[in-house]
């Protein structure tokens, strides 16, 4: 049966130009014309609530930075950078001097407060670019950690980059800083493809056609980035090269097509096709070769997200009467459903580590981002702010997720870790940001 809350939202194609998803079942229903087993397990983690300590971090002198603009660009670009990665309590070691008065021994009482680190630079303009020199100390034993030297295009980027080695460098993860988000952007009915940083800097629209898109995928090899674009009366899935500025088609095929995810290695999609005259999940090569059915059966399959290590899918299918996460094997022969709380469960999205699933539920009438793990075990709220938040995606760090907020009456791309401890809503002007999707 298809599902009638979809239905009630979603009366004509029209609408959907306008506000055209309540999650891919709601166009899979449009499209149709309206209309548990356990098997062997990829991943079997558990989530573990262990708390952790933030270390305290000091920015201290950034000389030069001035000639780059008013203010403190890069030390806030970095600071930002720092706190958004969710490892650092950031201290402004210039305002400490400040109250001290006697500047003398500034590394000592910088050590003194128990700070666990040192973080200073020289910023200069190297030709048509910017080189930044960053020096970081351990302030208990004095001992330089490490000394970096980037060279960018701007200071934002070699801001970014210097934030990103400072988290390799204290936590041995990698940082997110230098990382973009791929989205579309919805005004009126008009709706096209945009990338830009991971804070929101560097808006860029890369569409410029007008006609309705959605489900971005970024590649694996950051040189592409798959979506769904309505073509000659019905949706087409289309790979935008970034090197070469353009699109290709990818599909031809009656029906709906959307929902692109890519394996790790980039050589396969997983996507949702209506040829066969039902909503079913498809595994297919990178050039459309290799076409496979994976589902099949009468209810609504949609949505895949492909496990890191591409043995498993995890989608969404309303075939026990509500719509439900469900993960199956590529021959679609093993199945398991993970959610069995709530009466609306979607947007399944794999984290890069594989150990944890993050989806969509709505509870008391909203819509909110959760995680559990690939058992559908250890289910955890990550949103909480009394409005519809939906489309999850993972960072390539697998410890924060990009979503979208309903708020001030439009949608708004909001970055967050993985136990929703901050929101940082992303400054990208007005209209619809929609459906988020990572750089590798």
């Amino acid at each position: 049966m298809p599902n009638l809350a979809c239905i009630s939202l979603l009366s004509s194609f029209r609408s959907i130009s306008r506000r055209y998803r309540r999650g891919w079942l709601a166009l899979c229903v449009l499209f149709l014309l309206a209309r548990p087993v356990w098997g062997q397990r990829e991943v079997e983690m558990s989530i573990r609530e262990t708390g952790f300590r933030r270390m305290d971090i000091i920015l201290g002198e950034f000389q030069g930075q001035e000639q780059l603009g008013q203010g403190r660009p890069v030390f806030d670009i970095v600071r930002q950078d720092l706190e958004l990665s969710g490892y650092f309590r950031v201290l402004d070691g210039l305002e400490l001097v400040r109250d001290w008065g006697d500047s003398g021994q500034v590394r000592a009482k910088w050590a003194a407060i128990g700070a666990d680190a040192l973080l200073e630079g020289k910023v200069e303009r190297d030709g048509k670019g910017v080189r930044f020199n960053a020096f970081l100390s351990d302030l208990a034993s004095g001992r330089l950690v490490g000394r970096r030297t980037m060279e960018a295009l701007d200071a934002r980027q070699a801001a970014h980059q210097v934030s990103d080695e400072v988290v390799k460098l204290l936590t041995g993860e990698r940082g997110i800083a230098s990382t973009q988000v791929a989205f579309i952007h919805q005004q009126g009915n008009r709706s096209e493809l945009c990338i830009a940083d991971y804070d929101g800097h560097n808006l860029r629209e890369l569409t410029n056609t007008g006609t309705l898109k959605f489900g971005p995928a970024w590649s694996p090899e950051h040189d592409a980035i798959a979506f769904s674009m309505l073509a000659e009366g019905s949706p087409d899935l289309f790979l935008w090269s970034l090197a070469e500025g353009r699109a290709r088609r990818m599909t031809n095929f009656p029906g709906l097509v959307a929902g692109a995810s890519w394996t790790r290695d980039g050589k396969k999609v997983a996507l949702t096709l209506t040829k066969d005259g039902n909503s079913e999940i498809y595994i297919m090569n990178r050039d459309g070769s290799g076409l496979r059915r994976v589902t099949r059966h009468p209810g609504i399959d949609c949505s895949p997200s492909w496990s890191p290590g591409g043995r498993e899918i995890a989608f969404t299918s309303d075939r026990a009467g509500s719509p439900q996460i469900y993960v199956t094997d590529l021959d679609g022969t093993e199945l398991r459903r993970l959610t069995f709380t709530g009466e609306y469960n979607e947007s399944a999205a794999w984290s890069p580590k594989g150990d944890r699933i993050a989806y969509v539920a709505r509870e008391a009438g909203f819509f909110d981002v959760w995680v559990m793990d690939p058992l559908g075990r250890h289910r955890r709220r990550i949103t909480f702010k009394g409005t519809s938040n939906e489309d999850p995606a993972w960072a390539p760090d697998g410890r924060h997720l990009m979503f979208v907020s309903t708020r001030g009456n439009q949608k708004e791309l909001v970055l967050t870790d993985l136990m929703g401890r901050f929101e940082h809503v992303l400054p990208l002007g007005r209209g619809d940001k929609e459906e988020p999707t990572w750089s590798p």
